[in-house]
C-alpha cells in the first residue's frame, strides 16, 4: 500500500480521466470548497460515525494527528489536520506565490492532495480507501482503511515479510510493481519521499 501525503490541490492523471473518475472529484471539489456538504457516495463512514469509534492514538506529529480504531470490523484510521480557514487557504494554494506557504496552511494542502489521491485512484492496487472527510472546527478530519504495518518494519512484521519474499519473491514483486503503477503510470503522480514506510503488508 502507497502511503503518501502529495501536495497537490488537483488530481492530475496521465491517461484521460473516465466520466465517473471526473465526476467524483468534482464532488469532492465543491465540498473541500464549500459549495455544499454531501459526502460522495463512495464514502460510507459519516463524521458522526467517527465520533462514535474508540479511537488509540498512533502518531501526533507536526502535520498530522492520527489515531487507529475499527468501524464495522474493519481496521481504520483517522487522520486530522489542523487549519485556521480551509476555505480561505485552498484559495491560497491556487495562486503563484513568491514565498512558500506557512507550516500549517501546507501540510493542510497536503493533506487535501491526500484526498483528491486516494479519490481518483479508488480501488486500485495499493490505495487505501478513504472512508470519509469533512472539516471541524479546527480543520480538516478524514478516515482511510489502515494499510497495515509497514513493509519492512522490525519484529515479527518483519519476519513475516521475509517470509513472503522466500515464499513468493514474484508475487511479492509484482504487488509492489502494481503499487507504482497505481500512483505513477495511471495516476500520474511522482513520489517524491520514496522509502521502505510507504508500503506496508496486508
Amino acid at each position: 500500500m502507497i502511503r503518501a501525503a502529495l501536495a497537490l490541490a488537483t488530481a492530475r492523471a496521465a491517461a484521460p480521466l473516465d466520466a465517473a473518475t471526473t465526476k467524483r472529484l468534482d464532488h469532492l471539489h465543491d465540498l473541500l470548497h464549500q459549495a455544499h456538504t454531501k459526502p460522495l457516495p463512495t464514502w460510507t463512514v459519516s463524521h458522526e460515525d467517527a465520533d462514535a469509534i474508540d479511537w488509540a492514538p498512533l502518531a501526533n506529529g507536526s502535520a498530522k494527528a492520527v489515531a487507529t480504531g475499527e468501524w464495522r470490523g474493519t481496521r481504520v484510521v483517522r487522520k486530522r489536520v489542523a487549519c485556521a480557514d480551509p476555505i480561505k487557504t485552498l484559495a491560497r494554494t491556487h495562486k503563484r506565490r513568491a514565498h512558500p506557504l506557512p507550516l500549517m496552511e501546507k501540510h493542510f494542502a497536503e493533506a487535501v492532495g491526500e484526498l483528491y489521491f486516494m479519490e481518483h485512484l479508488r480501488g486500485r492496487p495499493g490505495i487505501p480507501i478513504l472512508r470519509g472527510a469533512w472539516y471541524t472546527r479546527e480543520g480538516l478530519e478524514y478516515v482511510v482503511d489502515d494499510a497495515g504495518p509497514p513493509l519492512l518494519m522490525t519484529g515479527i512484521h518483519k519476519k513475516v515479510a521475509r517470509n513472503i519474499a522466500r515464499r513468493r519473491p514474484l508475487r511479492l514483486a509484482r504487488a509492489l510493481l502494481e503499487c507504482f503503477r497505481s500512483f505513477s503510470e495511471v495516476g500520474g503522480y511522482f513520489l517524491d519521499d520514496l522509502t521502505w514506510r510507504q508500503f506496508s503488508l496486508r
